[in-house]
């Protein structure tokens, strides 16, 4: 059996906190695309700590690759020269039967609406408050995911399904393309 120890897993800790965070938050927001502009200070709290995740995790990754990145235009830039299907990863919410690409923006020049929104609510949060919305915190949850993914993959040395099957516990919520987990074969 792989295992890590609690410093690996570190990270993947942090992300399973906020996806409890979220949960707890589905409680009183229901997850639909009707509410996704509903904001408020938990969803602030939940997408700054997500966001800020997301920044650490991309920094680990340039320093695998050698490369001291100071900011989310040069990880668009490490991704796009990497490993650029990182725009192209899906997650799901099953539960809530949503799903989204959290990094598809840099199939371009732009970044993330989820960070730009995030920037704008750590900057200037009293003008841009309704940044802070689901939309942008399940995003960010999601981008993060991936990105710790991506990190133990590359770190590890492991194919996508190891690296599920490594990181527990296992996310509640959130879902990545089928391809990255292995099926079970039920027995009638």
């Amino acid at each position: 059996m792989l295992t890590y120890n609690s410093k690996d897993l570190m990270h993947w800790n942090l992300f399973i906190s906020l996806e409890d965070d979220l949960e707890k938050a589905s409680k009183y927001i229901e997850f639909c695309l009707a509410n996704e502009g509903a904001y408020s200070i938990e969803l602030a709290k939940i997408l700054m700590s997500a966001s800020s995740e997301v920044d650490v995790v991309m920094k680990m990754i340039g320093n695998h690759y050698g490369k001291n990145l100071g900011g989310i235009n040069e990880y668009r830039e490490l991704a796009q020269e990497y490993f650029p299907e990182i725009s192209k990863e899906m997650c799901r919410l099953p539960r809530f039967q949503m799903q989204f690409i959290p990094w598809e923006n840099w199939n371009g020049d732009t970044n993330p609406f989820w960070w730009q929104g995030y920037n704008k609510v750590k900057h200037v949060r009293n003008i841009h408050y309704d940044k802070a919305n689901l939309k942008n915190c399940i995003n960010s949850v999601g981008a993060l995911m991936i990105a710790l993914v991506y990190y133990h993959k590359l770190t590890s040395g492991l194919s996508f399904k190891e690296v599920m099957e490594l990181l527990t516990p296992s996310s509640r919520m959130y879902k990545m393309s089928e391809e990255y987990y292995y099926q079970l074969l039920r027995l009638s």
